[in-house]
């Protein structure tokens, strides 16, 4: 779309140039409601977070998480791939190590300590019962004990 209307320049025209008037409405009102709503309660729920290990009260972290996101929206395009790229890579480096660490403590704390996870067979037994569990269990089996 950006060659062929090379005027249209932000993506709520892009919508109404594609899709209406009515669609270029209400993406500009949905990226408001993002921008004015949705991010600071994220900084919130983060400074609720991040205040169980900084000693300073939820608000000036708060204030810091926002300030910090604002400025990173501010840099050149380059700059904010850039930190996107690395915030990304260490969310999907972090989420396998946490559900491993949650597996451990599962099998610590359901009584099976007896496992000895430096023998494959034993992990693996675990996760199939794990599975079956969660298969009997329906949607919730996965998430529940």
């Amino acid at each position: 779309m950006a060659t062929a209307l090379p005027n249209v320049r932000s993506f709520t025209e892009f919508a109404r140039a594609g899709l209406g008037e009515g669609a270029g409405f209400v993406v500009g009102w949905l990226y408001w409601y993002f921008w004015v709503l949705v991010v600071p309660v994220e900084a919130i729920a983060g400074a609720k977070i991040l205040h169980l290990w900084i000693p300073l009260p939820p608000l000036p972290i708060g204030i810091g998480l926002m300030t910090v996101m604002t400025c990173v929206n501010l840099m050149s395009a380059r700059s904010y791939a850039e930190f996107e790229f690395w915030f990304a890579s260490i969310k999907g480096r972090g989420h396998p190590g946490v559900h491993c660490h949650s597996d451990v403590l599962r099998i610590w704390l359901d009584g099976a300590a007896w496992i000895d996870l430096r023998q494959p067979g034993q992990l693996w037994w675990f996760y199939a019962a794990r599975l079956d569990r969660g298969a009997r269990r329906g949607a919730h089996g996965f998430s529940s004990r």
